[in-house]
């Protein structure tokens, strides 16, 4: 089926395009498709092309410089890196030269696009079976089609070449609607499975990767046919999916274990109860920013960029509207972010089916000494100081509804209000010791705020769905 598109006896390898040393490198791909007509193309072409006529300028100062050595070498068509070898002073011009390049290249907008499948055109290389997987034995000629065990209700599997001239084969989009047909008796179970276990931590099918003889079985197999039919008969819509399981009692039922439950459901796997479970580590630092009014919602565009600590830490660079979310952060495999890589985000690998899950002390402290999740607390006692004045109380209270988006119980205002008072005394003397020109009064009462505010982000509730 994919033979005309990733075909290993005709590839296409992707490369890369640099302009010297620290400047950006734009991916120039042959499975690359550029946005030729979005808004964003337009913008970056605008953007780039003083810049371009920049660069040009000085590519014509290098050829220029470059000539009389070409009279003198005796060679009116070497290139100038040959020259350079050759001629110490056109070396040092030339390095020059390119160097002032560097800052321009570096801020050359990338132009968008997608990666992308698509028929590489021709006919592919034939495939044939190989005889005991011997690559070097092969067998018969193998025609594109979908497993036939899979097939025995479905229509059959026809390739018809598109009517409008695409040079495609057809076979993908053949494979597609097979795939998607009503009655295939995976496709809509397999999603159905991959939403209920974004929510609740586990799939009706376990083994969400293998629903054959050797995974695990459905604990509610009627539930997961009735989800499939609602999924199809909905168009496929998995807003309505999450929709539909979000307003179910098994989702909004408490992760309170009580004793009837944990005696006729120990590994709950009926959901007696919500299985408690830890926010992801996506989820968990767009909600530290998010609580700090530090998050940055702008969907789309360039990646945020990434910075490396003297002390190994992987951090977001913030722009000018705070930090973007986990998903545009730039994800390289040698500097996974600090804080995403002790949560349980996934390698950058393929088929990842289900995220670990640990419990570790470098999680704590991420949480504890992470200079992000410092830095959003105090963003957010600044933000609560703001809603709710110099009042503690009136602090307090803010503060659980931003964090945990409920009020504290009477023992807990009570609490957090001494603690508070007692931190505020305790900054007091610290700012004291150690004189400052800020009011050491205003000072104190916003890094009290901060530390009890690190301390909700540190908690329990925050962390877990429960």
């Amino acid at each position: 089926v994919f033979q005309t598109a990733l075909d290993p006896y005709d590839w296409r390898i992707p490369s890369m395009e640099c302009g010297g040393v620290g400047a950006k490198c734009e991916e120039k791909n042959l499975r690359f498709l550029p946005d030729l007509e979005s808004e964003e193309t337009k913008a970056a072409a605008i953007f780039n092309a003083p810049l371009e006529r920049q660069i040009t300028e000085i590519e014509q100062q290098i050829e220029e410089a470059a000539m009389p050595y070409r009279v003198k070498a005796g060679k009116p068509s070497a290139t100038v890196e040959e020259l350079t070898k050759q001629f110490e002073d056109l070396k040092k011009q030339v390095g020059d030269l390119r160097k002032s390049m560097q800052p321009i290249r570096a801020k050359i907008k990338p132009t968008p696009g997608y990666r992308a499948l698509f028929d590489m055109g021709g006919d592919p290389t034939p495939v044939r079976i190989l005889l005991r997987g011997d690559p070097n034995n092969p067998g018969p000629l193998v025609a594109p089609g979908p497993p036939s065990v899979l097939s025995a209700e479905l229509p059959p599997y026809e390739v018809v070449k598109p009517a409008h001239e695409t040079g495609t084969s057809g076979r993908r989009l053949a494979f597609a609607k097979w795939l998607t047909d009503p009655k295939h008796p995976l496709t809509a179970r397999v999603m159905v499975n991959r939403i209920w276990q974004q929510h609740f931590g586990t799939g009706i099918v376990k083994s969400s990767g293998n629903f054959g003889k050797m995974g695990t079985p459905p604990t509610h197999p009627e539930l997961l046919d009735w989800l499939a039919v609602e999924f199809v008969e909905s168009g496929w819509s998995m807003k309505k999916m999450h929709r539909l399981i979000m307003t179910s009692a098994a989702y909004r039922q408490s992760s309170a274990v009580s004793d009837a439950a944990l005696a006729g459901d120990a590994s709950n796997s009926m959901l007696s109860r919500f299985p408690l479970r830890r926010l992801d580590a996506e989820a968990l630092r767009d909600g530290v920013l998010k609580v700090a009014g530090r998050l940055d919602e702008k969907e789309f565009g360039p990646p945020a960029e990434i910075e490396v600590k003297p002390d190994g830490a992987v951090l977001p660079k913030a722009g000018k509207l705070g930090y973007r979310r986990s998903i545009y952060v730039l994800q390289r495999r040698s500097t996974p972010v600090s804080m995403l890589d002790a949560f349980d985000a996934p390698f950058m690998s393929p088929n990842c089916v289900r995220r670990g899950e640990s419990i570790v002390s470098s999680q704590a402290l991420q949480m504890m000494n992470g200079e992000q999740v410092r830095e959003s607390a105090r963003y957010l006692a600044g933000r609560v100081m703001d809603a709710a004045g110099l009042d503690v109380r009136a602090q307090v209270e803010r503060l659980y509804l931003t964090t945990l988006s409920r009020p504290p119980s009477s023992a807990e205002l009570a609490a957090a209000v001494t603690t508070l008072t007692g931190m505020t005394e305790q900054w007091k003397k610290h700012y004291t010791a150690t004189p400052s020109p800020e009011p050491v009064l205003a000072k104190s009462s916003h890094m009290a705020l901060a530390t009890l505010a690190h301390t909700m982000l540190n908690s329990a509730e925050f962390l877990y769905v429960d």
